[in-house]
């Protein structure tokens, strides 16, 4: 048996041991790989209201002494506690059930609850309420404190004083006097209490003194409902529910003011109150004949100095425009610590702006402010958020509208939806939805992308000058790096921590998001995300080599300067792919006859060109360009009539405009329309002549329609005519004559001299001739012979 428990032990020793470097190992992984986590108090403030307001919704009950202001918000379970020797407010948890009043004692919070009483060390690393047992008197019927002691009094007159760690003080452990006997008011300031009672209905004011057990009992003229203890010589008191200051060592009073609050405390010659949800701070004057409201704690309120439920903010040229619900009002901030204001007939819900035009979506319209007057009004209701990039863009639970024409437009249909938001300088439309960011064009047009997660709960969306989304929740904000196909988790930032915080709407200005809250206040969180300053812009290098290529259907293009939320859709039109040393790793540069962009390298394919031969001319002075489009100290301006050599087609770039062509051994892009092929010119053609040689003197001579005399004789022409010759065929000729074309046979035509006919015919003429000459001759002579003979 013994064997046993002692293997049973060891057994048990193991798996402690493995259990404890389990736990080790995931404490190490924890540290490790644990999500970068930014605390309220480190990079979160409030920027309206300033930090002298306590952020308390529904204050119940309030203490003060030298060092604190105490307030209780039963509402929140929360203490707010503000300490002059800091700035600001702490707030903790007080989960309390049924608190009846609260003091201030020393360093400690002090709660007297239905159950008991609760304390809270204001001055320990992490305050936490802890139960706190008062040994005596038996049966405490009454609580008070100055601020340093606390006083507990029984109704059978028996007092005990505490000091802060809840030690009997003074002495004074279960005192009893007579003058303490049944209900009244009491009020102790060290060893002195001083009591507001009533005998048969007439007021008393008694001050005794403990150690010696004198008294001084007075008859007053009011009767006193509670108090607080004032400086040496006064004491604040309700009576008939308003606040009177009272002579500490008559009982009666100085003033009697209008004040009436639902709870008050004071310190010195300070009141502090309670009313309604406002938390307030008078001083009594001088004279101590009236109070002066120093200031207002609370965060809400309807003046320049208050918000109530502000519900969305926008950042204009050079302030805040906030929209200011329970106001009914736009409030402008620019870090005055006070707003302008701007009232409407309505209440504010959403805000766009273009420049300083503010948009404001209300409950069924949508009102154009410009400036300092509502320019228009458009009928819309349902709206769920709204956003201007190129044009106001109103998100329902059906879809996103446009504004168009001074009409709303469905863009785009879409499914629980939540809030909408762009990027400083964006095109794009981002869509927040529980399950995904879904991202579109101006056009309507879904682009590819993939930015899925849980984002149940989600409040606001915002998008930095890169396109990383900030994803905003009630008490947390969430940074995501956009990676098109994907969401990579960044940072969270809480935002709750010495001031609650409701988020209901945020921008992102610069690195800060800039968020409104159902308290009542702006708020800034400083998140480490890109800005416009920050951001650079990456150069464009392409090389000289280059493919065309086609983007593959649905794919994306994004802009040269790598802004994730700037893409577009691919189409299918044929790109110039350049190799770069810029573009970024899974990128392919290309041009588009436009601009440069980048495309995934997985998403491109060789464009089908068409090979091209043959030598073209210039049309007018054109440009031969390196690159499409664009200038170049390579580019070379031709002259008209300069001669080219088209070597490929660009398969449809541009619109199919290019042409790549060869010029002094180097290959440009050309422009095909300002080109024509070239046609080398023909030399003048030496007309050739003949005469038609018939078979005698003025004989005819047949002209063919065709080179075949069994064709139709188109034209009949006498012997020796002039005829062109067009063209020598076997046996015949091509001939023109006085422009009719036809076709003659060789044997009829005779080229160049005269013919056979004409030859003879003339030597014949001329043997006439001659015959005749020699007749005319013998005549002459013969009558010349006769005529001699005659004389």
């Amino acid at each position: 048996m013994k064997f046993q428990n002692r293997n049973l032990n060891n057994i048990l020793k193991y798996l402690i041991l493995i259990v404890t470097l389990v736990l080790l190992v995931a404490a190490l992984f924890g540290i490790l790989f644990s999500n970068e986590t930014a605390f309220a108090d480190d990079n979160v403030s409030i920027v309206f209201p300033t930090t002298g307001y306590i952020q308390s919704a529904t204050p119940s009950h309030i203490a003060a002494n030298a060092d604190y202001l105490l307030i209780y918000d039963s509402g929140q379970g929360k203490l707010y506690a503000r300490s002059n020797a800091q700035l600001g407010t702490k707030s903790y948890d007080a989960l309390i059930d049924n608190v009846s009043n609260l003091f201030a004692v020393g360093k400690q919070a002090f709660f007297v609850a239905e159950n008991g009483y609760y304390a809270l060390d204001l001055t320990a690393q992490n305050p936490i309420v802890e139960q706190v047992t008062l040994t005596t008197p038996d049966e405490i019927s009454y609580l008070t404190s100055d601020g340093t002691y606390l006083y507990a009094k029984s109704a059978f007159g028996y007092i005990t004083i505490y000091d802060d760690n809840f030690d009997v003080a003074l002495g004074q452990d279960n005192v009893r006097d007579v003058s303490l006997t049944g209900n009244s008011v009491i009020l102790g300031n060290s060893e002195n209490i001083y009591i507001f009672t009533a005998s048969y209905g007439d007021p008393h004011y008694t001050i005794l003194n403990l150690p010696t057990k004198n008294t001084d009992e007075k008859a007053i003229s009011s009767s006193v409902q509670a108090a607080s203890i004032g400086d040496e010589t006064i004491i604040f008191a309700s009576i008939g529910g308003a606040i009177a200051c009272l002579d500490k060592s008559t009982g009666e009073p100085l003033f009697i003011s209008e004040i009436a609050p639902d709870a008050f405390a004071s310190y010195g010659r300070n009141l502090f109150t309670i009313e309604g949800n406002n938390i307030n701070v008078y001083s009594v004057s001088n004279d101590v004949k009236n109070f002066t409201r120093s200031s207002s704690m609370a965060m809400t309120g309807g003046d320049e100095k208050h918000l109530n439920n502000p519900v969305d903010i926008e950042k204009l040229s050079n302030k805040y425009a906030i929209a200011d619900a329970n106001n009914n009002r736009i409030a402008y901030y620019s870090g005055n610590n006070e707003l302008s204001t701007f009232s409407l007939d309505t209440t504010p819900k959403h805000l766009a702006h273009d420049g300083n035009i503010l948009y404001i979506a209300c409950d069924n319209e949508i009102l154009k402010l410009n400036s300092l007057y509502i320019e228009q009004r458009y009928s819309m209701s349902d709206v769920l958020d709204i956003l201007y990039l190129d044009k106001l863009y109103v998100l329902k639970a059906d879809g996103i509208y446009v504004l168009f024409s001074g009409e709303f437009v469905k863009l785009y249909d879409i499914q629980n939806a939540i809030c909408l938001a762009g990027m400083e300088d964006g095109q794009n439309v981002f869509i927040g939805t529980n399950q995904e960011i879904v991202v579109i064009d101006s056009t309507g047009t879904k682009l590819p992308t993939n930015l899925v997660g849980d984002f149940t709960n989600l409040k606001d969306l915002a998008v930095d000058y890169f396109g990383n989304i900030i994803v905003a929740y009630e008490m947390k904000v969430e940074v995501f790096k956009n990676n098109i196909d994907s969401l990579e988790f960044v940072s969270t930032t809480n935002l709750e921590g010495d001031y609650r915080v409701n988020l209901n709407a945020c921008i992102i200005d610069g690195s800060n998001l800039y968020y409104t809250a159902d308290e009542s206040y702006v708020g800034k969180a400083v998140l480490n995300v890109t800005t416009k300053d920050n951001y650079i812009i990456p150069g464009v290098q392409p090389s000289e080599n280059y493919e065309l290529k086609v983007a593959n259907t649905g794919s994306y293009v994004l802009p040269k300067d790598c802004r994730n939320g700037n893409i577009k859709s691919s189409t299918s039109k044929v790109l110039m792919a350049f190799e770069s040393s810029t573009t970024p790793q899974g990128y392919v540069l290309v041009y588009d006859g436009i601009d440069y962009q980048y495309i995934p390298e997985n998403a491109l394919q060789n464009a089908n060109c068409e090979s091209l031969s043959g030598e073209y001319v210039s049309t007018k002075q054109t440009v031969l360009f390196v690159t499409p489009n664009k200038d170049s100290q390579d580019n070379v301006v031709l002259d008209e009539n300069s001669h080219v050599i088209f070597k490929q087609g660009t398969a449809g770039f541009d619109g199919g405009n290019w042409v790549i062509v060869e010029y002094q051994n180097k290959e440009y892009f050309a422009k095909q329309n300002e080109f024509s092929e070239y046609v080398a010119p023909v030399p003048e053609r030496k007309a050739n002549y003949g005469r038609a040689k018939g078979t005698r003197v003025g004989g005819i001579v047949n002209v063919y329609q065709s080179a075949s005399t069994e064709s139709a004789v188109i034209l009949e022409i006498a012997d020796g005519a002039k005829v062109e010759i067009l063209e020598t065929l076997d046996d015949f000729y091509k001939v023109s004559v006085n422009g009719t074309v036809g076709y003659m046979t060789k044997d009829e035509v005779q080229l160049g001299g005269l013919t056979t006919v004409q030859i003879v015919a003339i030597i014949l003429a001329v043997l006439v001739l001659l015959a005749g000459s020699a007749v005319f001759v013998a005549i002459y002579f013969t009558k010349k012979k006769d005529a001699e003979n005659l004389n």
